[in-house]
């Protein structure tokens, strides 16, 4: 009997420990992440060709290599790069692109304080039955991001 208990208490103390692990990590890879405010660059910078699927840009030099990818069209002719003071903010970009009569693109920018990055999301919403493609490079500046800090890009469907 005494062996019994014994082993009951070996297996609910494993178990109690399995159960705070499991709680833990599940916090942690949950741990609520603050929603950073934005400013959308999407038009302002629409005569940019995306040639990088992503962009980090927190250099003047970084943005003006940006005017290499100007698109070779009549609207762009004229084009000029918004100021921005890289020394304030980060300019982030990424390509999505969808398919329908209309597509929608909803971007969010998040902090994760704990792991040290920025999540830059984006959630591409598709209406409709067409077969129309619609590509677009979407362009968010952002309170400037610490060098320690990594940056993710996600797109959602």
């Amino acid at each position: 009997m005494r062996k019994t208990n014994k082993n009951y208490s070996l297996l609910a103390s494993i178990l109690g420990i399995l159960l705070a692990i499991v709680f833990v990590a599940n916090y942690v890879l949950h741990f609520p992440t603050e929603e950073m405010q934005f400013i959308d660059m999407t038009e302002q910078l629409s005569c940019i060709v995306a040639q990088n699927n992503e962009y980090i840009i927190n250099s003047e030099q970084e943005y003006r290599g940006l005017l290499n990818h100007k698109a070779s069209v009549p609207e762009c002719a004229d084009f000029q790069l918004p100021p921005i003071d890289f020394s304030q903010y980060t300019l982030l970009g990424k390509y999505a692109y969808g398919g329908g009569c209309s597509v929608d693109f909803e971007k969010r920018v998040y902090k994760d304080e704990p792991n040290k990055r920025i999540i830059f999301s984006i959630r591409v919403i598709e209406k409709g039955p067409c077969d129309k493609l619609v590509k677009r490079m979407n362009w968010v500046l952002v309170q400037k991001i610490p060098p320690e800090y990594s940056v993710v890009f996600k797109v959602e469907r």
